[in-house]
């Protein structure tokens, strides 16, 4: 089933973020469940590939939207920061939900965002939900394709700063 066949790619796939993408895409399609993909991988105790395989089953999320957001997440989780909230709601003043972050720490009122090509269509749009946040007391970063394969030393620096400021 989904779960094998995910499980198979995994153990294969060289790089630990493409990996994570398949496996929260997987699970964000609802073609398997995190047990289902965990039961998978200990079938092929042994093979190479499968302790990274193991390991990147219990960091899957549905949540994450895109390739980068997973890879983005896999950058903070192994510079050793706190898991960050995949679309994380925040809430008004009134409680009602207004807004969501790509990555949020909510206790530290940090978000953390891809900024992709598709994101410029929207930029009027983006820029008046960036404003909000900030005057809500939300420290926001934004992170391009440059700064996740080029400097992910610099993105995990950046948001250990925001979360150390809190």
């Amino acid at each position: 089933g989904a779960a094998g066949a995910a499980g198979a790619v995994v153990s294969i796939v060289t790089s630990s973020a493409d990996a994570l993408a398949l496996l929260d895409a997987a699970l964000r399609a609802a073609l398997c469940t995190a047990d289902q993909l965990a039961a998978e991988v200990a079938l092929h105790a042994g093979l190479r590939g499968v302790r990274q395989a193991r390991e990147l089953v219990g960091r899957a999320d549905p949540r994450p939207e895109c390739v980068q957001e997973s890879h983005l997440r896999l950058v903070l989780l192994d510079g050793r920061l706190p898991p960050p909230e995949p679309q994380l709601w925040v809430a008004n003043f009134y409680g009602t939900v207004v807004y969501r972050v790509d990555l949020g720490y909510e206790q530290q009122r940090v978000g953390v965002e891809y900024d992709g090509r598709s994101h410029m269509d929207s930029v009027e749009k983006d820029r008046f939900r960036h404003n909000w946040l900030v005057e809500n007391g939300w420290r926001m970063r934004y992170f391009t394709a440059r700064d996740l394969y080029q400097d992910p030393g610099g993105i995990v620096a950046t948001v250990m700063a925001l979360l150390a400021a809190a």
